[in-house]
């Protein structure tokens, strides 16, 4: 996929007009952004469908500014009143980058289905130069840009549960039920299989999976 450079260029008149003049910045780092942040940011995210992925939750945005120390949250705000978060990694020479890099699949701002704002001063508010990104939100394509290419995101549709995901996905493909027959399979030959969210010793289970892995690669 072409990723395409982020610069808003045009009329500065025009797309104010057509955006918000009085968008505040308050980039900062997210850690120690207090509960009522928090919970204003869920509010907008959940206040907008295309906002669903996990991406744009505060506790991913949180997890990386934990192991980074260039996370930076600009808040949009309207008649003294936050109406919008935009979440990204400071860059060399004025550039940004959305918060996980190539690790998020999902960028764009955090902010009400209605929310308008122009893409133009919001980056100049962050005090950024323009932002690189290759999975944007369609419904927030900036006006007057370089180049776009729209493509369908691949996502899990949960919202009904996974059991409701699962059967819908029996029924359109056979890689569900593939699944199951390897899984019965490996617990034949191994053992019963379990799954665990959370590892709490990460550090002797990943050199087993490299390990395990290494050898598949040596073997095929």
């Amino acid at each position: 996929m072409m990723k395409p450079l982020a610069l808003v260029i045009g009329d500065l008149s025009i797309v104010r007009a057509l955006g918000r003049s009085d968008i505040a910045e308050a980039a900062r780092r997210l850690v120690g952004v207090d509960d009522d942040a928090y919970t204003k940011w869920r509010a907008l995210q959940h206040s907008n469908a295309a906002l669903a992925s996990p991406y744009f939750s505060p506790e991913f945005t949180t997890a990386v500014a934990a192991v980074r120390d260039d996370v930076r949250v600009a808040v949009l705000e309207e008649d003294g009143a936050v109406v919008g978060y935009f979440p990204f990694q400071a860059g060399a020479a004025g550039a940004c980058h959305p918060v996980g890099g190539s690790l998020s699949d999902h960028h764009g701002v955090i902010a009400g289905p209605r929310t308008t704002w122009s893409w133009r001063e919001l980056l100049r508010a962050a005090r950024v130069g323009y932002w690189r990104f290759d999975h944007l939100v369609a419904s927030q394509t900036p006006r007057h840009v370089t180049a776009l290419v729209a493509s369908a995101s691949p996502a899990l549709d949960l919202s009904k549960g996974f059991v409701a995901y699962r059967n819908a996905r029996l029924q359109q493909s056979r890689r569900i039920s593939d699944l199951d027959r390897k899984a019965r399979k490996l617990a034949r030959e191994v053992g019963p299989l379990r799954f665990k969210s959370y590892a709490s010793e990460p550090g002797k289970i990943l050199p087993q999976l490299f390990a395990w892995k290494s050898a598949q690669c040596r073997s095929t």
